[in-house]
């Protein structure tokens, strides 16, 4: 079972130190935004952040949360199908605070990625990795992006997206068939 707490690494917001469909979404993010603005949520192409202008496998591997300056206040608005990777046997946390999401051994660090990011209005990379009971390593990339709140200064709504690295398939097996 997976049952340590992954080693959190913040990298550069770089994409060339990105997985390849975290430096796509990073791309598209930047091209939403005029510095020092931040893109907002929906609105027509090319002027807001849309779920509908995103691939396929991105849109699965994302996640969309109301922002708010209290951890009660991060709510889940939509959750990708291929994040289902990270629920195991928990339902979908869609409407629901971000707290309630996670596992115990990671939610204060996740929490700390989403506050940090609404606090600073910048993107966060972290590469996460944990050992397996099989010895295997599994690692993933996890980027984290402001939106703009819809009238006024802040941030509204933070898109995150996770793509694993190694050893994907090996942590759902784990998660959904209890190891």
């Amino acid at each position: 079972m997976v049952e340590q707490k992954p080693r959190m690494e913040a990298l550069s917001i770089d994409p060339q130190v990105m997985e390849p469909r975290l430096a796509a979404l990073f791309e598209y993010w930047t091209g939403l935004s005029s510095p020092p603005d931040l893109p907002h949520w929906g609105g027509a192409i090319g002027e807001g952040f849309r779920l509908i202008d995103l691939e396929p496998d991105i849109l699965a591997i994302l996640t969309v949360v109301d922002a708010g300056p209290a951890p009660a206040d991060f709510i889940y608005r939509f959750w990708g199908t291929g994040r289902f990777l990270f629920l195991g046997n928990r339902p979908d946390p869609t409407g629901r605070p971000v707290i309630d999401g996670l596992s115990e051994l990671n939610a204060a660090d996740v929490l700390a990625q989403y506050q940090a990011v609404y606090d600073t209005g910048r993107p966060v990379l972290m590469q996460n990795s944990w050992k397996l009971d099989s010895g295997l390593v599994a690692e993933c990339q996890t980027l984290r992006l402001p939106l703009a709140k819809d009238v006024g200064p802040g941030i509204g709504k933070i898109v995150a997206a996770t793509k694993f690295l190694r050893h994907a398939e090996e942590v759902k097996r784990l998660l959904t068939d209890g190891g």
